[in-house]
């Protein structure tokens, strides 16, 4: 993976206290993820930086527009996105992630690079059906794929696997 030196926090120079950060991410953020669900959209991240003598508390809020595939029908759709994520980094120790919600830097790290975590929380905040927003039924989706999709789901219910009739002769004792 590519360093996003654009999503790198310097925390290191920051005098004890709150500090804001706005990260505005676009397709080009997307592109540096390999494999990434989202590969289009627009997002800003505000973060708040609390600085203490030996951890952040980072609070993450993200309020976008990801441009994704419709799970029915195929098609593309803008999927509105938003929510909230705290953090808390741990300075001192070995670097590692011990939970969800707590990571730690070496006493030496001086900087925290965001754009992954930034990324982990756009990509969880995904509902797990991507359908059209607002819209249900058949009306949402293309009417050809709907049609097409209503057809083979006719095709495949009525056929029934050989296989299964002999199964249904096996007795149980």
């Amino acid at each position: 993976m590519v360093k996003k030196e654009k999503h790198i926090i310097q925390f290191a120079g920051l005098p004890i206290g709150k500090h804001d950060f706005v990260f505005e991410l676009a397709d080009s953020f997307f592109a540096s993820f390999e494999h990434s669900e989202i590969t289009k959209g627009k997002f800003v991240f505000h973060v708040g930086l609390q600085k203490q003598a030996t951890m952040l508390v980072l609070h993450f809020q993200m309020k976008g527009k990801a441009i994704l595939e419709c799970d029915r029908c195929g098609d593309e759709m803008t999927l509105a996105l938003e929510g909230d994520l705290n953090l808390i980094v741990r300075l001192g120790g070995e670097a590692s992630e011990e939970n969800d919600e707590i990571i730690v830097l070496p006493a030496s790290a001086n900087e925290i690079d965001v754009s992954t975590l930034m990324y982990e929380h756009m990509i969880l905040s995904l509902p797990l059906r991507r359908t059209h927003p607002g819209k249900t039924g058949k009306n949402a989706c293309n009417p050809e794929v709907i049609k097409k999709l209503e057809q083979i789901s006719i095709q495949t219910a009525s056929e029934t696997d050989p296989r299964w009739k002999a199964l249904k002769n096996i007795k149980l004792k």
